[in-house]
C-alpha cells in the first residue's frame, strides 16, 4: 500500500479508528481476540505515523526580519532596528513564515552580516560612556502647549482622551535609555484619572506605549518611567484613557475630570 498517497492514508486512518473503537468487524462477523487486534493496530499505526511524519518534513529556513529582530531582543535585551537593513520577506498567502519562501541568497547573507554588525555594535556599546542629560522643562513653555485644553502659569491641563499632548520642542539627542519624571494631579474629580505615556513620537519607527499611570486628585504626584528611545529626535506624549471624546472643550465651562501636568517644583 502506498501510504504516501494522502487519500490512501485517509482511508486507512478511517479503518484504524473503526477497529480501535470496536465498530469493525461488524457484530455479525467473527471478531479477533484482543492480542490479534492489538498487534494489527500497532503495526498499522506505526506505518501510518511514519507516513504522516514523512509528509510533514520541516524545511530548513532562515529567520525572517521580524523573527531576527525579536531574537536579538530576547538574547541581548536590546532593541536594534535590523528590519530597515534586511530585505523584505516574500509572503505566501499572506504569511511571511513559510519555510519554502525563506531561502537565502548570497546577497541576503551580506545584509544579514551587516545586521549582525549593528547588533554587535549595540551589544558592546561605544568606546566611551554616553553623555548624560538632565533637563527640566515646563510643558507650557513647549510649542506643543497649543494642543493642551488649558494653559496655566504652572503647567497645562488635559481634559479629553481624543488627542495626545506631545513634548514637541523637547526631544532626545540620540538613541538610548531615558528616565522621564512628570508631576501630575487629577482635577475636577474625586478619583484618579489614568494617563497613557507614549514613547517614540516623531521618529521614522512607529511609536509605542511606554506605560499607564494613575494621577490621584488632591495632590501633585510624580510618576516616573524608563523607556528606550530608538532614534534621535524621539520624544514622549501624554493621553488620558477615556475622558471627553471631543477634540476640544471650553476649559472655563467644562466640569469633567482632567489631568494637570505641573512644572517641576
Amino acid at each position: 500500500m502506498d501510504f504516501s498517497d494522502a487519500e490512501v492514508r485517509r482511508r486507512w486512518v478511517y479503518l484504524y479508528d473503526r477497529v480501535a473503537t470496536g465498530q469493525m468487524p461488524p457484530e455479525s462477523e467473527a471478531r479477533p481476540n484482543s492480542k490479534s487486534k492489538s498487534k494489527f493496530l500497532r503495526a498499522l499505526g506505526d506505518s501510518l505515523t511514519a507516513a504522516d511524519l514523512a509528509g510533514c518534513e520541516v524545511v530548513l529556513r532562515r529567520l525572517n526580519r521580524t523573527e531576527y529582530e525579536n531574537t536579538v531582543r530576547d538574547l541581548f535585551d536590546i532593541y536594534v532596528d535590523v528590519q530597515s537593513t534586511l530585505p523584505d520577506d516574500s509572503a505566501e498567502q499572506g504569511f511571511d513564515t513559510i519555510g519554502s519562501d525563506l531561502s537565502i541568497s548570497a546577497e541576503q547573507i551580506v545584509t544579514y552580516i551587516e545586521a549582525a554588525d549593528l547588533v554587535l555594535d549595540q551589544v558592546f556599546g561605544p568606546s566611551q560612556a554616553p553623555r548624560r542629560i538632565d533637563e527640566t522643562v515646563n510643558i507650557k513653555d513647549l510649542r506643543s502647549r497649543t494642543t493642551a485644553d488649558q494653559v496655566l502659569p504652572d503647567g497645562v491641563v488635559l481634559f479629553i482622551g481624543a488627542k495626545s499632548l506631545p513634548m514637541y520642542g523637547m526631544s532626545v539627542p540620540s538613541p538610548g535609555l531615558y528616565r522621564l519624571r512628570v508631576h501630575v494631579e487629577a482635577i475636577q474629580c474625586d478619583r484618579p484619572v489614568v494617563m497613557q505615556v507614549h514613547g517614540g513620537e516623531t521618529g521614522r519607527i512607529p511609536g509605542h506605549v511606554a506605560g499607564f499611570f494613575e494621577a490621584p486628585p488632591g495632590r501633585i504626584t510624580t510618576i516616573e518611567l524608563t523607556d528606550r528611545a530608538v532614534e534621535r529626535d524621539d520624544t514622549f506624549s501624554f493621553r488620558l484613557v477615556g475622558g471627553f471624546p471631543w477634540w476640544k472643550v471650553n476649559a472655563d465651562e467644562y466640569k469633567g475630570a482632567g489631568c494637570f501636568l505641573a512644572r517641576s517644583k
